[in-house]
């Protein structure tokens, strides 16, 4: 029976171990701890200037004509509207009343909802959270 020599062993051993190193140069490339600028938490400083952060949804300001909850209340409970040229519906979660412009022209469908809002009694739409928008094709 032939046994292997002693160079064998030494060879086999000096392949497992360039294989081995080179995993962890892999795992370190990879997955390898962020560098001190990633680390560092930036601290903001009394002259940069904080921009807001946008919201889907507007939020009133106190500056926004008083809207009566009565009247706010019977707008809600005349959702949806669905007209011909437009759609408004109430999304409860974002107080929100969602203007969509079904056909052409934009404008024309949209003051047609906005109408709508003011024959209610809602004298300055400002007054209200409305988020327009329009099926794909409509300009």
């Amino acid at each position: 029976m032939n046994q292997p020599s002693r160079n064998y062993y030494v060879f086999v051993l000096g392949i497992a171990a360039v294989l081995t190193l080179s995993i962890i140069v892999i795992a370190v490339v990879l997955f390898g701890t962020p560098s001190q600028e990633k680390r560092a938490t930036p601290v903001p400083t009394p002259h940069a200037p904080i921009s807001p952060v946008p919201t889907l949804f507007p939020t009133p300001t106190p500056s926004q004509l008083y809207l009566s909850p009565v009247l706010k209340n019977e707008l809600v409970e005349a959702m949806p509207i669905v007209q011909s040229g437009y759609t408004i519906e109430y999304l409860r979660t974002s107080d929100t009343f969602v203007v969509t412009v079904l056909e052409d022209p934009y404008e024309t469908n949209k003051q047609l909802a906005d109408n709508w809002f003011i024959d209610q009694g809602v004298e300055d739409l400002r007054s209200l959270n409305i988020m327009y928008h329009r099926l794909r094709d409509v300009q």
